[in-house]
């Protein structure tokens, strides 16, 4: 009796547990990216921070003189996030701390970093899908 009960029951506690998992496209909406374009004017390389939250994050490593998007994935959907960005001149003192902007997800973030770094920029732009990234001034 007890193993007939057992065969009854365990496909039945299976299906349960199957019927209870994730679907396919069912999850949460994916929120997408804000694009954080940099221009480098500066003579040295640099490296960028991103600080959100109490926490800072190294993006990455512009040459100098050259331009580079970054992504920045898994902010919340439909929010505005106040992010502030630092910028440290790779074998010089000092790190720059530029002022913080207001970012929703799907916009993108302009960074130019100026060759006196205190004159460096950044601005907030909101991308529609299918269209580029507003050009800096």
């Amino acid at each position: 009796m007890r193993l007939r009960l057992r065969r009854t029951a365990l496909p039945l506690v299976l299906a349960a547990a199957a019927a209870c998992g994730p679907r396919p496209g069912s999850g949460p909406a994916r929120t997408p990216p804000v694009l954080v374009h940099v221009v480098n004017q500066n003579r040295s390389d640099i490296n960028l921070y991103l600080l959100r939250g109490g926490t800072r994050t190294r993006m990455g490593t512009v040459v100098a003189g050259d331009t580079r998007t970054l992504l920045l994935l898994h902010l919340p959907a439909a929010s505005v996030q106040q992010l502030a960005f630092e910028v440290q001149r790779i074998g010089a003192e000092g790190v720059l701390t530029l002022p913080r902007v207001s970012v929703s997800p799907g916009q993108s973030v302009h960074i130019r970093v100026q060759e006196l770094l205190t004159t460096s920029e950044v601005s907030v732009a909101d991308d529609a899908p299918g269209q580029s990234s507003k050009p800096m001034p």
